[in-house]
């Protein structure tokens, strides 16, 4: 069950506590979880870390869809138990569900990675032209088609 609590206000608190009170049943252990609400990830950092992807793969000699895979599984990690076996595997949680600054920081790690172990260095978002992302985008069909 959800509550959204809409700033600091002595009404808001209160509201949420008789809420919790109402809900709460005597003899049953509850979890209260508080975190800020955030937005999710923006198409604008979505598009810039497909940039970033396609830069990536295009100096690994990889596909860029392999390379979100390994980047996930890397910085994302979630330990899956497979189906009838019992077997645990770690998987790269999706994207998709992270927020603004979930994903923020999800895109430095990455940045960090490459200039570290590549010596490969992302330009910094508001200094990729949109003409550099065509560039890139065009560089790396070429790579697979060879």
């Amino acid at each position: 069950m959800k509550y959204l609590l809409n700033g600091k206000s002595n009404e808001a608190l209160e509201g949420l506590i008789n809420f919790v009170l109402r809900v709460c049943k005597d003899d049953t252990e509850y979890t209260i979880e508080l975190k800020q609400r955030r937005h999710l990830r923006s198409l604008d950092q979505n598009k810039y870390y497909w940039f970033i992807l396609t830069y990536a793969a295009i100096h690994i000699g990889d596909y860029k869809e392999e390379v979100h895979h390994e980047f996930a599984k890397k910085f994302l990690p979630k330990e899956i138990t497979i189906p009838g076996t019992g077997r645990t595997k770690i998987i790269g949680r999706s994207t998709s569900g992270l927020d603004t600054y979930e994903f923020t920081i999800y895109i430095k790690q990455i940045k960090a990675f490459l200039l570290r172990e590549y010596q490969v260095a992302i330009p910094e978002k508001d200094r990729v032209k949109e003409n550099e992302f065509d560039r890139v985008n065009n560089e790396y069909e070429l790579m697979i088609a060879a």
